[in-house]
Parts: C-alpha cells; sequence; structure tokens
C-alpha cells in the first residue's frame, strides 16, 4: 500500500508539473499528458482513501477522497474550465485538506 501511495505521488507531481508547463507554454500536449497523470494518480489514491479504518480518520478520508474524484471530474470535463473559480476553490480545498492530514499525522507522534 504504501509502495502504492508514493507511485500515487510521483504521478501526481509529475501530472502538476506537466499541467502547469502545458498551460504556461501552451502546450496542448504537455497539458493532456498533465491530465492525464494528475487522473491516474487519483485514481490510484481514492481506493486507498476509502480503505481506511482507523475510525479517528476515516470520515476524513472519505471526504478527502469525494474532492479528489472532484477535481478528477473537473479536470476531465473540459466545459467546466470556464470558470477559473471552480478550479481555485478544488485547488484550495485540497491544499486545506493536505494542511489537516499534516496535523493529523503529526498530532499521532
Amino acid at each position: 500500500m504504501k509502495n502504492l501511495i508514493k507511485i500515487a505521488y510521483t504521478l501526481g507531481g509529475l501530472g502538476a508539473a506537466l499541467f502547469i508547463v502545458g498551460i504556461a507554454g501552451s502546450s496542448q500536449s504537455l497539458f493532456e499528458a498533465g491530465v492525464v497523470l494528475l487522473a491516474a494518480a487519483v485514481l490510484l489514491t481514492v481506493p486507498a482513501l476509502l480503505s481506511n479504518t482507523v475510525p479517528r480518520t476515516r470520515l476524513l478520508s472519505a471526504f478527502t477522497a469525494a474532492v479528489a474524484l472532484l477535481i478528477l471530474i473537473w479536470l476531465v470535463v473540459p466545459t467546466l474550465h470556464q470558470s477559473p473559480l471552480t478550479g481555485a476553490t478544488l485547488m484550495l480545498t485540497m491544499f486545506g485538506l493536505a494542511f489537516i492530514w499534516w496535523r493529523v499525522e503529526r498530532s499521532k507522534r
């Protein structure tokens, strides 16, 4: 499971980099490659999040999986890109969730 998460992080990071470079450089192929890698990272991560059996973080895992799937839908459906507010809201939500997860992991120590 830990190797699967490491692969998902790698795909997500590479996908995010290609996504940003594709937008900044107006390269459709880099943009699409970034979307595909981000989608693969989400699809690898969601089952791991939903299989969380720790009662303390079960709800947080389910919410994180739901937001990840919403981001995946936002990335794949081009008509949703018309409003930059939608993407910014989803990204800020993910940053907030990352902070909450960091605090949860830190409190375990």
